[in-house]
């Protein structure tokens, strides 16, 4: 008697396979994005080498931009507007590293000092936010769904969300693009936001059960929409430290207490 087949230990059983869900072509989403390559350790040792302290920044730039609207209530300002040493230097380093940025943010340490330099560089301007955007173009979907890269593309659309409220700030979004050879080139920023949103466009479903995910599809609809991210983690009060937790101990209370 011929033997029946028997099925491979590795196939799945129970439910639709992984390649059911398909992306652009009728490609399986694993085989449609990109994974950035392992970031240069010795651009990583430059970051972690930097003095850079975004809750000092953050402070002080709050204060700057309180003085400056109340001098244009009371009179009207004067002079270029004023930056910090922390600001030139993180600004600095992102023109340095802007075409490593995609394998920065999937590093753990890598994403700790971007996220930091995104704080930094890009809350005070729309300038390096565009440098920002378009560097992790075509990575999108790989860092959403990163423990790690996800907290940058969160810091950096809720940023975003923050800049493009408002009429007043539209206006400046594009601002001086002429004058400045970095950004000459490169997209509107309402162009990179609807390029990011076509990019993670054909995964949605698995970005909205994504533990990572379905953070980054939220801060990016809270964009879309017009309207600030909630939980914004440029808020102090919303601050969640990374990195290795320390493990709890246990209270046992004694038989009888």
């Amino acid at each position: 008697e011929k033997s029946k087949p028997t099925m491979s230990k590795h196939r799945s059983v129970g439910g639709p396979s992984r390649a059911s869900t398909y992306g652009p072509g009728n490609a399986t989403l694993d085989e449609t994005f990109q994974r950035p390559r392992r970031p240069n350790p010795s651009t990583l040792q430059y970051l972690c080498s930097l003095p850079l302290d975004d809750r000092a920044e953050l402070a002080e730039y709050q204060y700057r931009t309180s003085k400056k609207g109340t001098s244009n209530n009371n009179e009207e300002g004067e002079g270029e507007e004023e930056t910090s040493e922390i600001f030139a230097a993180a600004q600095a380093a992102l023109e340095e590293i802007q075409s490593e940025l995609a394998s920065l943010a999937g590093d753990e340490r890598g994403s700790q000092r971007l996220e930091t330099i995104t704080k930094i560089a890009c809350t005070a301007s729309a300038r390096n936010t565009r440098i920002m955007l378009h560097g992790m173009m075509g990575y999108y979907r790989h860092l959403a769904m990163n423990r790690y890269g996800s907290h940058v593309v969160q810091t950096l659309l809720s940023i975003c969300a923050g800049q493009m409220i408002g009429s007043a700030i539209q206006a400046n979004l594009n601002a001086d693009e002429d004058k400045d050879d970095i950004i000459a080139d490169l997209p509107s920023m309402e162009e990179l936001i609807l390029s990011i949103a076509q990019e993670l466009g054909p995964y949605y479903y698995d970005l909205s059960i994504h533990v990572c995910g379905s953070h980054v599809l939220r801060a990016l609809l809270c964009v879309l929409g017009g309207v600030a991210v909630a939980n914004d983690p440029l808020d102090p009060a919303n601050r969640v430290r990374r990195g290795k937790k320390g493990k709890k101990k246990k209270n046992f209370k004694a038989a009888g207490g």
